[in-house]
């Protein structure tokens, strides 16, 4: 006697998932296409479509690379939050005063906001390598930041005039001058001219 069933001709390339027998599908991302956007979505879709399959058949995800960004997202953003508390403590510490770490402290924000929308504007994507910038760019930012108010602290106890005290915090740092810490020099001597 003889089995006779309906099965493929050629079992060299088959599926099994759990040594059961499966049907192995790949979704890939088209170029440009956000993973974790794909990911989400085939994920409904196939949770949508399960609500129909047979009593016996169920679906799992084998293999979903964006597990892999959505941890170095969170590690990332966890990272972050640790560098602004760490850049918090030391201007503080250093400064040691909370009115003189303002201005050191507003230039993190701005540096981050700033440069996401750099990326975002430019069309880069957020890397490793970009991240590297990022860190490089806030940390120019703050010392700068911090150079320009411990010269203002400084000169401001003279009891110069603002407009010699404006020109006095930027040549203090001729080799350094650039952009950001006339940007910061400027914020400086708005912040000094309006307090109480």
């Amino acid at each position: 006697m003889a089995r006779l069933e309906l099965g493929a001709g050629n079992y060299t390339l088959r599926s099994q998932l759990d040594n059961k027998n499966a049907v192995g599908m790949g979704v890939f991302q088209s170029p440009g296409a956000n993973a974790i956007e794909l990911s989400d979505a085939v994920r409904a879709k196939m949770a949508e479509l399960e609500k129909q399959f047979p009593q016996d058949m169920a679906w799992s995800a084998a293999y979903d690379p964006t597990v892999f960004v959505r941890d170095s997202i969170s590690a990332v953003v966890h990272t972050l939050l640790e560098a602004v508390l760490l850049v918090v403590l030391v201007v503080i510490l250093f400064l040691q005063t909370w009115r003189a770490s303002i201005i050191p402290l507003l230039a993190v924000p701005v540096s981050v906001v700033g440069t996401f929308a750099a990326l975002y504007l430019l069309g880069f994507s957020i890397n490793t390598l970009s991240l590297f910038g990022l860190v490089l760019a806030i940390g120019i930012v703050v010392d700068d930041a911090i150079v320009v108010v411990e010269t203002s602290s400084a000169t401001s106890k003279k009891g110069w005039p603002r407009w010699l005290l404006r020109i006095r915090r930027c040549a203090k740092c001729p080799g350094r001058s650039s952009p950001s810490r006339w940007c910061c020099a400027r914020c400086s001597c708005r912040w000094r001219s309006c307090r109480a």
